[in-house]
């Protein structure tokens, strides 16, 4: 009885939390797992980001993500997480304007991203994705 409550309130708890909300609590265990080594923070983030979001965009789209992100915002000590969390945000379908913030240059990043890969996305989901950028201003 205690291993079917169990397994009930797992499929609960992660029926509520969005994909996106588990991927921030992913890079938050990997930054506090990983504290003493960079390298192995970053490589954990990436495995977690193309997993997450390749199901919608594809790997290549997924790691071109990443690279720009990390070129920008993981290059330091003190990498940027939350923007790689905005990305997957707005990748997903749940980006919220009033909690997440990607400048002008994260969504030219991502509108550049997109385009290049055109040929090899859903129509639908480039569609929507598009459309989102240009509420944010990056499609001029």
């Amino acid at each position: 009885m205690e291993e079917l409550l169990a397994e009930f309130f797992i499929a609960w708890y992660h029926n509520l939390m969005k994909a996106s909300d588990h991927f921030y609590s992913e890079l938050d265990a990997s930054a506090r797992r990983n504290r003493g080594s960079f390298t192995a923070a970053v490589e954990s983030a990436a495995f977690s980001f193309s997993r997450l979001v390749s199901s919608t965009v594809g790997g290549d789209v997924a790691d071109e993500l990443f690279a720009w992100w990390r070129e920008r915002y993981g290059v330091t000590e003190e990498p940027r997480w939350e923007k790689l969390g905005h990305i997957a945000s707005f990748v997903l379908g749940d980006y919220d304007d009033t909690t997440m913030d990607l400048d002008r240059d994260d969504w030219e990043a991502i509108r550049d991203v997109l385009s290049d890969a055109a040929d090899e996305l859903d129509l639908d989901v480039l569609g929507k994705l598009m459309a989102d950028l240009v509420s944010h201003g990056a499609l001029d």
